[in-house]
């Protein structure tokens, strides 16, 4: 399988079908027989890490332009098509998947939870993942620390606590909730007053307090694989950086050149030893498959400290799969002495992971190693909260992926490279800094350039305008939004308006204003026969926070005039149409 990736954002996966089955693809096969097996995931991306050709093996997921060109090639991936992006558990419960899994078939998910386990159970479906119950146990951070036992110690200082009992002594420490994920629930206590704020929100809250070790973080990916660790190979996170994300501890990338400019080979060395140490206390207590382990390079002393244990499929095993894909298509059989060496039979993290929860028998394989490749994700921040397909300006090309997210702290797009993005801990190479300008650059031009359209909406002499609070500067606008593909300014200022005011009403399209907000035209419509109580929703509910608020407000139509609306041009316009007696209703 190889991926075609073009810095304009018009890039083409294409999976080479050519390529021999290999032996672990035919074991896998083997097991199937007479089964499939269906992975079932919200982003088809969670599922490239699965051979595309690989007999008896489906992938059910959601339907967007990504997975869509997919499905185009491959008639294994099943979509499902919704308004909004389904999890794994609503996607189970949809009439057509219903229809295509039965009795006995094999399920596979992103990440366990107990209402997956039931469903599965309810209509005899072999869920192949570990259990829910041991997974939190592991991955929890207060259950973490007692499921850990002896190896606890190679955790920085740490104890469990109340936040009651939290104590600032003047040096900085972390906090952390019993579920905490890519960051939300990391918080690092600078100060007394922050401290005393946590303490006054969660007194009888237990917390995980660990000394903070200021340097880099790493990641890897492991497969407990019969009677064997497969330790994976080593990514330097890239955790915390603006304007990827809003939260310091968020993990948003991984490159996985950086270990060899980074790590010493003692520190690699331990790195792994902590890795073999956690898959056999996993192992002992009946563990398959996927698990990842995160720590942290203290950049005073140089000591390595286990900060984390993941136990699912991380979010980059699908990745580093292919670029292990990548590298063993690349890879030549070396020449020795008498003839050809034959190395060992390799395979990547995920046909390992799958391998395992199969049964199949590890026997002589190896982990493909990789030395090169980066992804970095620009997630929902307060403020890059939309993108266009950013184009980035470097000779190598890139695979970029949207995602049609709003909430704060999801996914926005996604940007992979076959080389690393990172010149240092916390510094951009050159590849890195021409994506941080292309996506800097593609929400500029997002917000500019599209046309807009939206309706006025004028009852009882007063006039119905989303009151907005961006980042300290405040303003209207008329509800409505950006034109998309394939929409006329009709169709979107309806459907925009209905979605933000939850309002009814009928458009009137005698008479509508064209406002120039240079570069882009807006269309406003006027509104009849509005009925209904307003209330905020859509994207505008979901972003909606105390540094970007959305609000409806109905405003005396005299009082327009000292109203700061935006644009200009629609206010003088609007003014002028209300004083020659149109609209009244």
């Amino acid at each position: 399988m190889t991926n075609r990736y073009c810095a304009t954002g018009n890039f083409e996966v294409v999976y080479t079908k050519s390529m021999p089955l290999s032996n672990i693809i035919k074991e896998v096969a083997n097991k199937l027989v007479g089964r499939r097996l269906f992975y079932v995931c919200r982003d088809v991306e969670r599922a490239e890490g699965l051979d595309f050709h690989q007999p008896g093996i489906y992938i059910i997921t959601n339907k967007n332009s990504y997975s869509s060109k997919l499905a185009k090639r491959f008639k294994n991936i099943i979509l499902i098509d919704n308004p909004r992006p389904l999890d794994t558990r609503e996607l189970l419960t949809r009439k057509k998947t219903l229809s295509l899994l039965k009795k006995g078939d094999f399920v596979l998910v992103f990440k366990n939870n107990i209402y997956i386990e039931e469903l599965c159970a309810d209509h005899g479906w072999a869920l192949l993942n570990p259990s829910a119950k041991f997974c939190n146990e592991v991955e929890e951070k207060i259950s973490q620390v007692r499921w850990l036992g002896p190896l606890a110690s190679h955790l920085p200082s740490h104890r469990i606590d109340l936040c009651a009992n939290l104590v600032w002594k003047g040096k900085p420490f972390i906090v952390q909730f019993n579920r905490s994920h890519t960051g939300l629930g990391t918080i690092l206590v600078e100060s007394k007053k922050q401290l005393q704020e946590i303490r006054e929100k969660f007194p009888r809250r237990d917390v995980r307090v660990t000394e903070y070790i200021k340097g880099p973080l790493f990641t890897n990916n492991n497969v407990v694989w019969g009677n064997r660790v497969f330790v994976g190979n080593i990514s330097y996170q890239i955790t915390g950086l603006k304007p990827f994300t809003d939260m310091p501890f968020a993990t948003i990338g991984n490159d996985w050149s950086m270990p060899r400019k980074i790590l010493t080979e003692e520190q690699a060395a331990q790195y792994k030893k902590i890795a073999i140490e956690v898959g056999e206390r996993l192992a002992s207590q009946g563990w398959k498959g996927l698990y990842g382990i995160d720590a942290v390079i203290d950049e005073a002393g140089g000591q390595v400290y286990l900060v984390e244990v993941n136990a699912r499929q991380p979010a980059s095993a699908s990745f580093e799969s292919q670029l292990q894909e990548l590298a063993m298509a690349k890879a030549a059989p070396k020449k020795r002495l008498g003839g050809l060496m034959k190395p060992r039979p390799a395979a990547t993290t995920f046909q390992a992971h799958v391998a395992a929860l199969l049964d199949v028998p590890p026997d002589d394989y190896r982990l493909q190693a990789i030395t090169n490749g980066a992804q970095i994700v620009q997630r929902v921040t307060l403020n890059i909260d939309e993108l266009e397909i950013p184009r980035i300006k470097a000779v190598q090309s890139f695979n970029i992926i949207m995602y049609q997210n709003v909430k704060l702290g999801t996914d926005l797009i996604r940007v992979q490279s076959e080389s690393g993005l990172m010149e240092k801990h916390n510094i951009f190479n050159e590849v890195g800094m021409s994506i941080l300008v292309g996506i800097i650059s593609a929400h500029k031009n997002m917000i500019w350039n599209r046309p807009r359209a939206g309706v006025i909406l004028i009852k009882d002499d007063k006039i119905l305008l989303m009151k907005r609070n961006k980042y300290g500067n405040e303003y209207f606008a008329m509800p409505g939004g950006t034109v998309e593909p394939n929409e006329n300014f009709r169709v979107t200022a309806m459907r925009e308006t209905k979605e933000e005011t939850n309002l009814d009403f009928e458009i009137d399209e005698s008479k509508k204003i064209i406002a120039i907000a240079s570069p882009r035209r807006e269309h406003y419509f006027f509104g009849k026969n509005i009925s209904g109580k307003e209330f905020l929703g859509g994207p505008e509910q979901a972003r909606n926070n105390p540094n970007n608020s959305y609000q409806l407000e109905w405003v005396e139509v005299e009082k327009l005039g000292q109203t700061h609306l935006l644009p200009e041009t629609l206010k003088a316009k609007l003014i002028k149409r209300i004083s020659t007696g149109f609209p009244r209703t």
